[in-house]
C-alpha cells in the first residue's frame, strides 16, 4: 500500500494505492490521523485502491466520525469497482459522500 497526501481548494486529500487490510491498516490510520485539514473536507482518493477489507472500512468509519464531529466532511473519491462494491454491500455509499 502506498499513501500520498496533498490538498486542493478547501480540502485535504489522502490517496491510497494498492490494498488495505488488517496487516497495513495501522499505517492508514496513522496517515489519516496525521493529515492537516485546513478546509472543510477530507477526500479519501480511492481511484487506485484495489482492495479494502473490514479493518480498512472500520478505519474509514472511525476517521469519518472523528472528522464530522469537528465539522469536516469525509468524502471518498472515485472508488474502484471492487471498493465501491464493498461499500454498496455494507450500505455505506451515502454515508461516505462518494462522488
Amino acid at each position: 500500500m502506498d499513501i500520498m497526501t496533498s490538498s486542493e481548494a478547501g480540502a485535504a486529500i489522502v490517496a491510497v494505492r494498492g490494498e488495505v487490510d488488517a496487516d497495513n491498516c495501522g499505517q492508514l490510520a496513522a496517515a489519516l490521523d496525521a493529515i492537516e485539514v485546513d478546509g472543510d473536507r477530507l477526500i479519501f482518493d480511492a481511484r487506485e485502491l484495489s482492495f479494502i477489507d473490514s479493518s480498512g472500512i472500520s478505519e474509514l468509519l472511525r476517521t469519518r466520525s472523528a472528522l464530522e464531529a469537528k465539522g469536516v466532511r469525509f468524502e471518498i473519491r472515485e472508488p474502484t469497482s471492487q471498493v465501491r462494491r464493498v461499500l454498496e454491500i455494507t450500505g455505506l455509499v451515502e454515508l461516505f459522500h462518494i462522488d
